[in-house]
């Protein structure tokens, strides 16, 4: 049998898939949390790493978000296959070649937690500018409410606690 390695425990889900779980103890309590990666940028490796460093240094550790996490990587992750799982083929082919043309390279670096309602208005003040139409403003407007809505389900995750997409004037569809 393989030895577990310290601080991080591999379990499999009910439908099959790999996890890793993180462990402490903090104000009384036990806490944990699940990561589909062992390593990399936001594996479960660095977590743990992460938390050590936190309470040795006396910080909370549940305050520890992964805020490096890109728009591109949670939508990779996350938001994908969710939606790729409960969209039309035609639908989802038409809102994957609008996120890739108009937010992908625009916002895409950027972490997902430091993107708040100024880049939005200056993201759509770009595409107003290029001459992108309203009915595309809106679909992208309505593709980047969904991703940041699942980031906020995600909040430990992603560090986004409200979708700052709604505060958009919505252009006309004319």
């Amino acid at each position: 049998m393989k030895r577990q390695e310290q601080g991080v425990q591999s379990y499999t889900t009910r439908n099959g898939e790999k996890r890793y779980r993180v462990r402490w103890r903090e104000g009384g309590k036990h806490r944990s949390r699940s990561f589909r990666r062992l390593s990399g940028k936001h594996g479960a490796r660095r977590f743990y790493q992460r938390t050590r460093e936190a309470q040795e240094a006396g910080i909370p550790v549940a305050g520890i978000h992964l805020t490096d996490l890109t728009l591109s990587t949670f939508v990779e992750e996350v938001w994908t296959p969710r939606a790729r799982r409960r969209l039309a083929a035609k639908t989802w082919d038409r809102d994957l070649a609008i996120y890739r043309k108009h937010i992908l390279g625009e916002l895409g670096d950027l972490p997902i937690a430091a993107i708040g309602s100024e880049e939005l208005v200056e993201w759509q003040d770009r595409l107003e500018r290029r001459g992108v139409g309203g009915p595309t403003m809106i679909k992208a407007m309505s593709i980047l409410s969904g991703i940041f809505r699942e980031a906020r389900r995600r909040p430990r995750m992603t560090g986004v606690a409200q979708n700052p997409v709604t505060v958009l004037d919505r252009p006309s569809a004319k």
